[in-house]
C-alpha cells in the first residue's frame, strides 16, 4: 500500500472568482469616488488658508515698517479672476517697507484664484495706522471651491483681521461673514 493522498476534487483552487473580484473592484471605485473629492476640497481649503495667512503676515510686516524706517508705506492690491499660481496680489512702495516687495499667491499645482478688494491701495503711517477712513477688505477664492477667505484692514487703526465666508466665492460683491476664524 502506498502513502498517496488523492483529492476527491482535483479542480478545486483557492483563487477568487471573477464575480468576487468585480465586487471588490467596484467597492474600491465607489470608495474612491467619495473620498477623492473630499480630499481635493480639503487640499484647496488649505491652499486658500495659506494664501490668506501669507497676506496677513506680509501686511503686518509692512505695518511695522513706518515706525522702524520713518517713512509711509503704500500697499497696492492686484485684483482679478483666473490668477495662476505665483501671481502677484500685492506690492509695497518703497520696497524697503518689507523683506519682499511683492506678495504672490501660493504655488499650488493646478489652482486658479480670484482676488477682490474694496480698495486698491492702503498707506501705512506710524503706529500701524492706515490713512483710509473706511475698512479695506481683500478677498481670495479658488476657482471651483465654494468659500472664500478675507483680510480686513480696520479703518484708521490698521488692525488686521482674517475671516471666511464658506457659502460664497464671489470676491467682487460678497464679504466674509465670520471673523478671526479660518
Amino acid at each position: 500500500m502506498t502513502n498517496q493522498t488523492h483529492s476527491s476534487q482535483p479542480w478545486k483552487t483557492s483563487a477568487f472568482s471573477l464575480v468576487e473580484l468585480m465586487v471588490v473592484v467596484s467597492t474600491l471605485l465607489i470608495g474612491a469616488a467619495v473620498v477623492v473629492p473630499i480630499i481635493r476640497s480639503s487640499y484647496q481649503r488649505d491652499v486658500l488658508n495659506e494664501a490668506i495667512r501669507g497676506l496677513k503676515g506680509w501686511l503686518l510686516e509692512v505695518s511695522r515698517s513706518p515706525d522702524q524706517n520713518g517713512q509711509t508705506c503704500v500697499v497696492t492690491f492686484t485684483t482679478g479672476t483666473g490668477l495662476g499660481r505665483g501671481s502677484q496680489i500685492a506690492s509695497v512702495s518703497p520696497t524697503s517697507c518689507a523683506s519682499t516687495s511683492t506678495l504672490t499667491l501660493p504655488t499650488a499645482q493646478g489652482q486658479t484664484f480670484s482676488v477682490g478688494a474694496s480698495g486698491t491701495t492702503v498707506s501705512y503711517t506710524r503706529r500701524n495706522a492706515i490713512t483710509s477712513t473706511s475698512n479695506v477688505e481683500v478677498r481670495v477664492a479658488i476657482t471651483g471651491l465654494t468659500g472664500m477667505r478675507c483680510v480686513r484692514l480696520q479703518a484708521i487703526s490698521g488692525l488686521v483681521r482674517m475671516g471666511r465666508n464658506n457659502t460664497s466665492s464671489t470676491v467682487a460683491s460678497q464679504s466674509c461673514n465670520e471673523w478671526n476664524v479660518l
